[in-house]
């Protein structure tokens, strides 16, 4: 027997033939699953801008719980009458004695020393029938000029606070270089050892002299023969220093004893030296 060959395209054909897809069911939707592509009324009302935003809407001035309560004092003392307001101590001593009131004397004392403070400022003490106290009060227009003036003292103080650190620091400065300087003065005075005579060329003939400066003629001589007693050669003849000083003794007797040279010592710090002779023309004399 001879047996044929199967063909493959057609076994495909007839097994896609018998083998038919399933589609899977689909649910029914209820009419309230339905979801429609077209917005509500309320969702139109929305879109179209009809509602306005927060920033449209105005809900007039916003107040702090004290902004509220000074503006209700505003309108509750502007409906009280003249006769509860006092502006001096004269009206309310004058009320206290028409209306027969018995008060504290330590009341008194306070009521009146705030009327004298508060109209200062251009305010009043008010009697507050509901509470029976006096409360003090300052109007808006007095309020906002004491907020002014406020502000000016700070900016002033602000403006001086810089110049008084300046000063405090400057003073503190001083303060620590003298303290430097007497604590250097105390444990190393040799620094501060200045010699003006070696510098200046300068001599204090009153100190060398031990006499003071407005000393008499006398002095200054009894002064003279003290020291030259006692520097004398013969009477120190081991004393290699007492020539040198008995030299400057005696320059400084011959500068204070004459007065001239004296004032310009004084004038000037010098001697000026003794007084020069003025130069003669010789040779024009006439001849004996």
């Amino acid at each position: 027997m001879v047996r044929r060959r199967k063909d493959p395209k057609k076994k495909k054909q007839t097994q896609e033939e018998t083998v038919a897809p399933v589609e899977p069911e689909t649910p029914e939707e209820s009419p309230a699953d339905v979801v429609t592509d077209q917005p509500e009324a309320d969702d139109v009302a929305m879109v179209d801008g009809d509602i306005e935003s927060d920033s449209d809407m105005e809900f007039g001035e916003v107040l702090s719980p004290d902004e509220q309560k000074v503006r209700m004092l505003d309108e509750l003392i502007a409906q009280m009458p003249s006769q509860l307001k006092f502006k001096t101590i004269k009206q309310f001593d004058r009320a206290i004695r028409d209306n027969n009131l018995k008060m504290p004397h330590v009341n008194k004392v306070k009521v009146r020393q705030m009327i004298k403070t508060y109209s200062m400022h251009g305010g009043m003490v008010c009697f507050m029938p509901q509470t029976g106290s006096f409360t003090p009060y300052l109007p808006p227009k007095a309020r906002n000029e004491l907020k002014e003036r406020q502000k000016e003292a700070k900016k002033q103080t602000k403006s001086t606070t810089p110049t008084v650190g300046l000063v405090l620091v400057v003073v503190v400065a001083l303060f620590l270089l003298v303290t430097l300087g007497v604590s250097m003065h105390q444990y190393f005075p040799h620094l501060f050892n200045f010699n003006l005579s070696a510098q200046t060329g300068y001599k204090d003939y009153y100190e060398i002299m031990g006499v003071e400066r407005n000393a008499k003629m006398d002095e200054i001589k009894s002064a003279y023969r003290k020291h030259a007693r006692e520097l004398h050669p013969d009477r120190n003849p081991n004393c290699k220093n007492c020539g040198a000083k008995l030299a400057l003794i005696s320059e400084a007797y011959k500068c204070l004893s004459d007065e001239s040279r004296r004032s310009y010592y004084d004038i000037n710090g010098r001697d000026p030296g003794p007084p020069r002779e003025k130069p003669g023309v010789k040779g024009f004399g006439r001849r004996s």
